[in-house]
This record gives structure tokens, C-alpha cells and sequence, in this order.
């Protein structure tokens, strides 16, 4: 079977019609900033896991409600059968992240 990958781009590459520019993120739909409506995070590559990266599936794009919100640490949380460090921790409380830092827009 084909496998399907998700394309990924700087924005300050694109022309201002196609979203690039200086202001080009802006109108853009950041994922992290709003929970899905799974029970486990949304992957890069659109699988719902809890070890997105570990399984190959990329980063992670968005959390569940119950753990909405994304730290900014790329490599905060531990993977499966407490593997290394290599996930972006879902949070219910901002105190819960690594020096206290949401994921912003990058």
C-alpha cells in the first residue's frame, strides 16, 4: 500500500497570497491551540496516539479535552513503557509543563 505523509513548510517561504509572509501564521489554524475531540492526541500524519512520534506517526498536532493544553518542550513527556522523553506533554494545567511554557506558534 501507499503511504501518505504530511507536507510541512515554513511560512515565511510562501508568497502572501498563498499564507506566507511575516503575517502569514495568523491566518492560519494552529492545532495545539484548541483540544480535539479524541480521547488521545492527534498525530502529524492524522492517527489518535499517545506515542505519536515513538510509532511513526510524527509529532503531536493537538490534545484531547481532557488534557488540552500543549507544553511548548518538544521531548517533555515519555513514550511507551517509559521510553525516553520524546513527546510534547498534554496538560490539564499550565504548571504541569516544563518551566511552566505553552506551545506557542511554532
Amino acid at each position: 500500500g501507499q503511504s501518505l505523509k504530511a507536507k510541512t513548510f515554513l511560512t515565511q517561504n510562501l508568497v502572501a497570497e498563498d499564507g506566507g509572509g511575516p503575517s502569514g501564521i495568523e491566518g492560519m489554524s494552529i492545532t495545539w491551540k484548541e483540544p480535539n475531540s479524541f480521547s488521545a492526541p492527534q498525530c502529524a500524519d492524522g492517527a489518535v496516539s499517545w506515542y505519536c512520534t515513538q510509532f511513526g506517526h510524527g509529532p503531536r498536532i493537538s490534545c484531547p479535552k481532557e488534557f488540552r493544553l500543549m507544553c511548548d518542550h518538544p521531548e517533555g513527556c515519555g513514550g511507551y513503557n517509559k521510553t525516553a522523553a520524546i513527546e510534547r506533554c498534554c496538560e490539564r494545567h499550565t504548571s504541569a509543563c516544563h518551566g511552566d511554557e505553552l506551545r506557542e506558534t511554532s
